[in-house]
């Protein structure tokens, strides 16, 4: 463990993973006083040298205005930059302002492809929103088989999420996609209530 002196130094030489270190303590206080100009300069620096982590964080900033101004259109050029170097929380937030039209045109087919990457890469985020448009044909073309399947990585281990679980109830329920089984739909409809969910 290097102290923070000698990560300052690191950083201060222009190595983007003590810059985004340096960074992450003034963002959180960890070691130093907060100070997010302080953190917002240092992620700058890692992020330019193309630190995929740094330019995630970066995005984040600008989306929710800590440290500079909130700018959507700035958080989407750095969620980018991380997504491309195929960070899936990235893939992830990049896929949603696609969704949703925010720092750029709302564009469900890039919202999908988007959300396929991080879905690949074990996002269960992702693959849950991503079997959600395969039941609504939601800039993919609807496919209730292929929904059953991206909602099943979702809803078990590692990810366990309870939309993922309680909409694989329904497909269950239904019989889309899956065959019906009224054990399995109850099964999936208890881990999401578990949860508390809806």
């Amino acid at each position: 463990n290097r102290s923070f002196t000698e990560l300052r130094d690191a950083a201060g030489k222009g190595d983007p993973v003590a810059q985004r270190l340096v960074a992450n303590a003034y963002l959180t206080g960890e070691g130093v006083k907060q100070d997010l100009v302080e953190a917002v300069k240092w992620l700058r620096l890692s992020a330019e040298q193309r630190d995929p982590l740094a330019q995630y964080v970066l995005g984040i900033l600008h989306d929710e205005g800590r440290g500079v101004p909130q700018d959507l259109r700035e958080a989407v050029k750095w969620y980018e930059r991380a997504a491309l170097q195929g960070l899936p929380d990235a893939q992830f937030n990049l896929a949603l302002c696609y969704a949703k039209g925010e720092g750029l045109p709302k564009d469900s087919k890039k919202a999908a492809e988007w959300l396929l990457k991080a879905a690949t890469a074990g996002d269960s985020q992702a693959q849950s929103r991503l079997g959600l448009a395969y039941i609504t044909g939601n800039g993919v073309e609807r496919n209730p088989t292929e929904a059953a399947i991206w909602l099943r990585k979702a809803a078990y281990p590692p990810g366990e999420d309870a939309k993922a679980q309680f909409f694989l109830g329904r497909l269950y329920q239904e019989g889309e996609g899956v065959t019906q089984s009224a054990a399995e739909a109850v099964r999936a409809f208890l881990r999401a209530a578990a949860k508390e969910w809806p």
